[in-house]
């Protein structure tokens, strides 16, 4: 499939994190040519974990990362666990994009097509 060439409007179902991460994302993206109508699932579901990420950090900044059960054991809240989860997963879908340095390394850049010229052509 093509690059696209201009950045697509976010989901509308995603949250104002999720819409602000879809924007810089697909900008990045369509900048470096890397960007297909086919990878528009993919970059959605990296907005909604990031969006899952960052509603589970406020949530523990507010609440706290234990509660203490009816016994009176303090254990670890269930949001920090989701905040985690939320969080691998962006990393592996990040991956696919060139989230870090090793997989940035391995993806294939579309370069511009350059005409050569014929060598014999002058002949």
């Amino acid at each position: 499939p093509e690059p696209l060439a201009v950045a697509p409007l976010p989901p509308k179902d995603l949250g104002k994190v999720g819409k602000d991460e879809w924007k810089r994302l697909t900008v990045q993206l369509v900048e470096q040519e890397l960007l297909t109508d086919w990878d528009l699932p993919t970059i959605k579901m990296m907005c909604v974990e990031w969006q899952t990420y960052c509603d589970a950090v406020e949530d523990i900044r507010d609440n706290g990362s234990y509660q203490k059960s009816n016994s009176g054991y303090e254990q670890q809240r269930p949001i920090v666990s989701e905040r985690d989860k939320a969080f691998a997963n962006y990393q592996r879908l990040a991956d696919k994009f060139g989230g870090n340095p090793t997989s940035r390394a391995k993806i294939k850049r579309v370069k511009p097509q350059q005409v050569k010229e014929n060598p014999f052509g002058n002949i």
